[in-house]
């Protein structure tokens, strides 16, 4: 899992937070209802109505949190939490943070589908010199 830098989380008003974590999983739901993550991504920064806009962040938000919930379930079956449903975004947000929470699902598109990788420098490995 993610180091507690890399966690962006949303806070619901019932002051319980919840990672949102872009898996395979949630990978797969939105290729089927998008059609690819591209197009995702396309529908969070296209200029819509209110009403559509709300639409899809709180179906967004709600996909990318269960994930953080399925996963502590699957570890923790003595300790399951119940999972998020859009009514309890609906009702535990407000339209006050909807940019906020359109910034953070924007980030966690591109934190989860970027890759981190770490070159390493050349080291004075005696073999690798030459002449060696």
């Amino acid at each position: 899992m993610m180091n507690d830098a890399d966690k962006i989380l949303i806070t619901m008003l019932d002051g319980s937070e919840y990672e949102l974590i872009l898996t395979t999983n949630a990978t797969r739901i939105f290729v089927e209802k998008y059609g690819g993550l591209e197009k995702l991504g396309e529908a969070l920064l296209e200029e819509t109505d209110q009403t559509t806009k709300f639409r899809e962040v709180v179906y967004i938000i709600s996909v990318l949190a269960n994930q953080s919930v399925l996963i502590n379930n699957m570890l923790n079956p003595e300790n399951k939490k119940p999972e998020i449903t859009e009514d309890m975004v609906n009702l535990l947000t407000t339209p006050f943070h909807f940019q906020e929470y359109n910034e953070k699902l924007i980030a966690v598109m591109r934190r989860d589908m970027t890759r981190n990788i770490k070159s390493e420098e050349p080291g004075d490995d005696e073999k690798n010199e030459p002449g060696a």
